[in-house]
């Protein structure tokens, strides 16, 4: 995800806030709180307090104006450093088409190798994904588009990077300047993605908003003038999609924020049951953050959650959505890096709630055998 759960924390607090000062301050006393009582009530018989070597699957840079990555590598380091992320996999925004400030693999790659096995890529998200909504019609995807797609598709995987996102089927409107956009998960351009990363041997990072039937926008949804009157339905196309090609690996982004009420675990739970080539990456939502079926609670590891984490220890990794970006970072992206030292201290809590072995596979192990380094 883009912009959404990092506006909808935003939202949530400073509705309870009296100041923009406050922010860091409101979260911070919240995740503190919260991690004392999830250490007393979790399950686990010897919690991971100071679990290392995480590796984060998914996360963002904010350049400065012209396009230049080094402070915005500076300050992911700094954070990286202090709650034990060993590699960050650095990738676009899934950008629904070529705008200021759009980027893609080839422009932070080499300053990134600059902190050897600290950073690793992944492609699209600048490039590929503009050019699938671009042709959101599929009666505009000739043979032309086809090859265009899948040419970028394999200069991106030669480039180096570890597989494709962050694309997007359903991306939701949480805020006033953020965009609406959307194409099924079994558009044309998905299906040839899918069958290349088989070819490729490498996964799929989407953001699709979970959506099991078309409904009515939700009032909160509503007020936000680019989400239009009515939700699609997203869950059938993203099965479409992951039957197509068993072979491609589809990690569905951003599980534990749950902007519909559809991303719950009774559903995840089934799906992972039924397609083997379906993983999950968590972005853990604070206390406050206004959304469903949040993984973690004020007080403990919600049961439900704790049940399917155990049951399919080897279906999940962790990914922050963290945004970094150091002092001379614009536009309104900037504002969401005050929210990613929380997020890390919400991972930190979540992965210490974990049975030290099961917090070890979905903190490090699954990503490595995902993203084979």
């Amino acid at each position: 995800m883009v912009l959404s759960t990092k506006l909808e924390i935003v939202e949530g607090i400073m509705s309870c806030m009296p100041g923009k000062l406050l922010l860091s301050i409101a979260v911070v006393a919240i995740l503190g709180a919260g991690a004392k009582s999830l250490d007393a009530a979790s399950k686990s018989p010897a919690p991971q307090r100071h679990f290392e070597g995480i590796v984060d699957t998914h996360a963002h840079l904010v350049p400065d104006p012209l396009l230049r990555f080094d402070e915005a590598l500076s300050a992911a380091i700094e954070v990286m450093d202090r709650y034990g992320i060993e590699t960050t996999l650095i990738m676009s925004p899934p950008r629904a088409t070529k705008v200021r400030g759009s980027y893609e693999l080839d422009d932070f790659a080499a300053a990134a190798r600059r902190y050897p096995g600290r950073f690793r890529f992944m492609g699209g998200g600048g490039g590929l994904n503009a050019i699938l909504h671009g042709h959101a019609d599929p009666s505009t995807v000739s043979a032309k588009v086809r090859q265009e797609f899948e040419t970028e598709a394999r200069r991106l995987i030669k480039a180096g990077a570890l597989g494709f996102g962050e694309m997007s089927s359903l991306h939701l409107s949480l805020a006033m300047r953020h965009g609406y956009n959307f194409v099924p998960a079994d558009h044309p351009l998905l299906l040839l993605l899918a069958d290349i990363a088989a070819d490729q041997n490498v996964p799929i990072d989407l953001h699709c908003d979970a959506a099991a039937t078309e409904r009515s926008t939700p009032d909160r949804l509503a007020r936000f003038p680019n989400n239009p009157k009515r939700i699609p339905a997203t869950i059938p196309p993203l099965e479409r999609l992951l039957a197509h090609n068993p072979k491609a690996r589809i990690i569905w982004a951003h599980a534990g924020t749950d902007h519909l009420g559809d991303f719950g675990p009774e559903r995840i739970g089934t799906m992972l049951d039924k397609y083997p080539n379906l993983f999950l990456s968590l972005k853990i939502a604070g206390p406050r953050g206004a959304t469903e079926n949040k993984v973690l609670s004020r007080k403990r590891l919600d049961g439900a959650w704790r049940d399917l984490l155990l049951r399919h220890s080897d279906r999940f990794v962790i990914g922050t959505d963290s945004f970094y970006g150091g002092p001379s970072a614009v536009g309104v992206i900037a504002e969401f890096t005050k929210i990613t030292e929380p997020h890390m201290r919400t991972t930190k809590v979540f992965l210490s709630a974990l049975p030290r072995e099961v917090a070890r596979r979905i903190g490090r192990e699954n990503a490595h055998r995902l993203y084979h380094f």
